[in-house]
């Protein structure tokens, strides 16, 4: 479940996230930063992190209760709030990750956030040392890797 919790909730937060009215602030710093940067966070986008993972949670519950009958009384009671506590740890990871780690900088000719440093760019956070894909990736290892050493004391 950790994996695609972490994965859910940083989805939602960035699809949600975009559509706050206010600019979002870095997660390191906790400075208003252009929305796209990497490692920029909102309220919207933390709450739809935790949504997201607890629509993963739910699925568990849900496939649980299919697959093998057992009964999800008290079984939801656990897993979805687990699943919110995942997706939100893992977009946390996650932002934390693309501050440091992964370049943002403001392109004034284009007047948006780029992901490389180039002629005309401001940088804004991050070292030039991964890729989306790779933060990504990396994040929802680690938060796999920690929710199979954490799940047997939540459960």
């Amino acid at each position: 479940m950790g994996g695609y919790a972490c994965a859910n909730g940083d989805t939602w937060s960035s699809e949600f996230g975009v559509l706050s009215k206010r600019d979002p602030v870095l997660i390191t710093t906790l400075k208003k930063v252009p929305k796209g940067t990497n490692g920029g966070i909102s309220l919207e986008g933390v709450l739809a992190s935790a949504l997201g993972g607890s629509l993963v949670g739910l699925g568990l519950t849900l496939s649980s209760f299919l697959a093998s009958g057992l009964q999800p009384q008290y079984l939801w009671l656990r897993t979805i709030p687990f699943g919110a506590l995942v997706g939100l740890f893992g977009s946390f990871l996650d932002s934390f990750l693309g501050a440091t780690l992964q370049y943002s900088g403001w392109d004034a000719t284009t007047k948006k956030v780029v992901n490389h440093p180039r002629p005309n760019v401001t940088h804004i956070s991050g070292a030039d040392i991964l890729d989306n894909h790779f933060v990504n990736f990396l994040s929802v290892t680690l938060v796999t890797i920690l929710t199979g050493l954490v799940a047997p004391y939540f459960y």
